[in-house]
């Protein structure tokens, strides 16, 4: 498991933030040896908050940006890491979940495969599957989703989306636009990678 490292973020004249940046040892490996390798300090401009959205009534947060992932095909890319802040309203829904749930098992128990209906869906699947991130650089690259994970035991308000490819060695800069439901939040974030 890569050790978290944090970058200082900051928007406008607003105090900076600590975003988790996780680069792999390999991450030399997808970049020409004349560039900077992604092990250096990557500097990330981001609203101050770390607020990318507001989804369903929780407030969704850059949680960081791994340079040196992998999509389901093997294809290098960089993840982009989101959570849900939690709070009333997430504890709220994680006990409704909970109890949905363990009902939902006691029926599987004692009808087993001939039960009709599936499990209850996480909550945080509803909240962050409409919270999605456009990446873009300043030479041009045709970025696309490679890959996402959206909740989990564990992982219940946490969602990350890998895009793809690597960087080029020329890019200097790469660009969040983070979206809800289809639409600009408004909220963007910079990782400038020189």
């Amino acid at each position: 498991m890569p050790t978290a490292r944090a970058v200082r973020t900051a928007c406008g004249e607003r105090a900076a933030q600590e975003v988790p940046v996780m680069p792999l040892p390999d991450a030399r490996a997808h970049r020409p040896a004349t560039a900077l390798p992604c092990v250096m300090a990557i500097t990330v401009i981001a609203p101050a908050d770390l607020v990318v959205a507001e989804s369903d009534g929780i407030t969704i947060q850059l949680g960081g940006v791994q340079l040196d992932a992998q999509g389901w095909d093997g294809q290098a890319g960089m993840r982009v890491h989101l959570h849900g802040l939690r709070g009333p309203e997430t504890m709220r829904r994680d006990e409704d979940f909970h109890a949905a749930r363990e009902a939902w098992c006691r029926d599987f128990q004692q009808h087993g495969q001939d039960l009709a209906v599936d499990p209850p869906q996480m909550p945080g699947v509803a909240v962050l599957d409409r919270v999605q991130v456009v990446v873009s650089d300043d030479v041009g690259t045709d970025y696309r989703l490679l890959a996402g994970q959206v909740a989990g035991d564990g992982t219940d308000w946490e969602a990350s989306w890998v895009h793809g490819p690597f960087p080029p060695a020329h890019a200097s800069r790469l660009h969040l636009t983070f979206t809800l439901d289809g639409e600009p939040t408004g909220s963007d974030c910079t990782v400038l990678l020189d």
